[in-house]
């Protein structure tokens, strides 16, 4: 019975107001001393069973008094019932508490064990799955260039104008290394390698402008046409182009 709950409810009504109120107290102050060394403890709502006391004085002449206890199971505790009685005869009103207690301590005694809560059933431990590692991160290719109609044409240019630059350079070396071969025809090599190295110089630069165009911005925009024409002679370079961008 340990931990039990229950309801008490005094009834003295039925005495004179002074007696009422001091055997009503002192029950109120004793009894739950009296159901804890049984179990029980008292409470005002969720109860097990209620504990009814009643105290009576048929014969007021005679201090005959009569003690009722009855204690009712809850529904859930089959409603069972168990109720006792003794008379107290020429008792004092201390004889009339100790007497009370007395028999709630007997019929307390022979209260049938609460049937135990159903137990709810623990819930299903729950296996988590080892979160997947993390895939090795895969090294990002290369990214080409991705290179439209002006940058393969730039392209061309630079090479086109490093070739002339260099064959310029050759002239520009030979004139110097022998004159022999321009004395008897009037032309000097030097002047035409002086051009050519200008002129592909600038074809060069050209065409690495172009290509810096083409990939930053022309990328996204590869529907536009363009016109280009490149010329590269022993005597001038040049790059046409025409469009827009």
């Amino acid at each position: 019975m340990e931990g039990t709950p229950v309801t008490l409810a005094v009834d003295v009504g039925i005495l004179d107001v002074p007696v009422a109120g001091r055997i009503g107290r002192a029950l109120s102050d004793q009894m739950p001393k009296v159901l804890r060394r049984k179990g029980l403890s008292i409470v005002t709502e969720d109860e097990v069973a209620l504990l009814e006391l009643r105290v009576d004085l048929p014969d007021p002449d005679l201090r005959e008094y009569l003690i009722s206890v009855k204690i009712t199971m809850n529904e859930a505790q089959a409603g069972e019932s168990l109720a006792d009685w003794r008379t107290c005869l020429a008792c004092t009103e201390l004889g009339v508490v100790d007497e009370t207690l007395a028999l709630v301590s007997s019929l307390v005694s022979r209260l049938p064990e609460p049937e135990p809560e159903s137990k709810l059933a623990p819930p299903p431990i729950l296996e988590l799955e080892p979160e997947p590692s993390p895939a090795p991160a895969q090294r990002g290719r290369r990214r080409g260039l991705k290179l439209g109609p002006l940058g393969l044409t730039s392209v061309a240019a630079i090479v086109g104008g490093l070739a002339s630059a260099g064959a310029g350079g050759l002239l520009i070396d030979l004139g110097t290394d022998d004159t022999s071969l321009y004395s008897h025809h009037g032309l000097d090599p030097r002047l035409v390698g002086m051009s050519l190295v200008g002129g592909g110089a600038g074809v060069a630069v050209l065409g690495a402008v172009c290509l810096v165009v083409d990939v930053e911005v022309l990328e996204r925009r590869r529907q536009r046409r363009f016109d280009l024409s490149i010329e590269v002679s022993p005597s001038s370079a040049g790059l046409w182009m025409t469009g827009s961008f």
